[in-house]
């Protein structure tokens, strides 16, 4: 299984390394559209949302929308020395950020803890991920961060993805300890546009 996990890893950091930044940003506006029209955006209180490296979707509209809306905005902070996360509220656009060891930016261990609550519809989270298939399962980068806080606070969460076309295979590999989101946001052809 990890063989065959590595091997999908590459071919599809491979593929998000060649995506044209046309046909990126295309597929951006076209998923940024989808979240906003869909009923889990509408009722959720609460954003919980990863800050993207250079080739995945970017989310920065996708938080800018929510700030405006004075949704509550939660940004992912690794634990150190821990194969573990958190999240923390961030406030706008100009809260410092520093950057993690792992290449990405996170919040200041300073700023509040978001804890998920009921009712579960008020907490949207976005995943990030290498590769996605219909039904929800998701492959990210082994670490298995995402998985890990998901153990502790699905019930309190709506899941979702906003993977781009490339991203999608028929079937991700999983082992028992993988979670499936609830909802996969697929962009629909460039040719839309």
């Amino acid at each position: 299984m990890n063989r065959e996990k590595t091997a999908l890893r590459r071919v599809m950091e491979d593929k998000l390394r060649s995506l044209c930044p046309d046909e990126k940003h295309r597929e951006e506006k076209a998923l940024l559209r989808l979240i906003l029209a869909s009923l889990e955006w509408s009722r959720a209180s609460a954003l919980l949302v990863y800050l993207p490296l250079p080739e995945e979707f970017d989310t920065r509209p996708l938080m800018r929308a929510a700030w405006n809306q004075g949704k509550i905005v939660a940004l992912p902070r690794v634990l150190p020395g821990k194969r573990q996360m958190e999240f923390r509220v961030v406030s706008g656009p100009d809260q410092e950020l520093k950057r993690h060891r792992f290449g990405m930016e996170e919040p200041l261990e300073s700023y509040p803890l978001f804890t998920p609550a009921p009712p579960r519809t008020g907490n949207f989270m976005l995943l990030p991920g290498l590769a996605f298939d219909a039904g929800g399962f998701r492959m990210g980068r082994g670490a298995g961060y995402y998985d890990t806080y998901l153990e502790k606070w699905e019930p309190w969460l709506v899941t979702a993805a906003a993977p781009f076309g490339c991203q999608m295979v028929s079937s991700v590999p999983r082992e028992p300890h993988d979670r499936r989101v609830q909802r996969v946001f697929s962009s629909p052809s460039a040719d839309s546009e």
